[in-house]
């Protein structure tokens, strides 16, 4: 894992960190879900890999299986849409995404803030 450092100017309105959690997700048109791990994470938005190109500012609905209590078995399925900010394409011929959340409940922000907060004492930022 490289964990690069940004200064003041550029670092984002929240903190993230690097996290691998199974993402769902399912354009609108689009009736197929897919599969993917979470890059990094923070209470704005996520980063994953897709094999297929989503245009920036589509908005796609997304569930987050989020590990609870530190098991494997127990998850938290956080449900958010989510719009696409940026798109790159990665050396692997896939496609990195970087989404912000919009309107998500309090209770999934409590949880992945407490979360962010636990892995950035870890060492685990972006």
């Amino acid at each position: 894992m490289v964990k690069r450092k940004f200064s003041p100017e550029d670092r984002r309105q929240h903190p993230r960190a690097n996290e691998e959690v199974p993402v769902m997700y399912q354009k609108p048109e689009g009736k197929e879900i897919k599969n993917s791990t979470t890059r990094d994470i923070s209470v704005g938005g996520i980063a994953f890999e897709t094999e297929i190109f989503v245009p920036p500012a589509t908005t796609m609905e997304i569930q987050i299986n989020k590990p609870i209590n530190g098991g494997m078995k127990a998850t938290l399925p956080i449900h958010v849409n989510a719009k696409v900010i940026w798109i790159k394409q990665a050396d692997t011929g896939k496609y990195k995404l970087g989404l912000e959340f919009l309107g998500m409940e309090e209770r999934y922000r409590e949880e992945i803030t407490k979360n962010v907060e636990e892995q950035l004492k870890n060492g685990g930022e972006v």
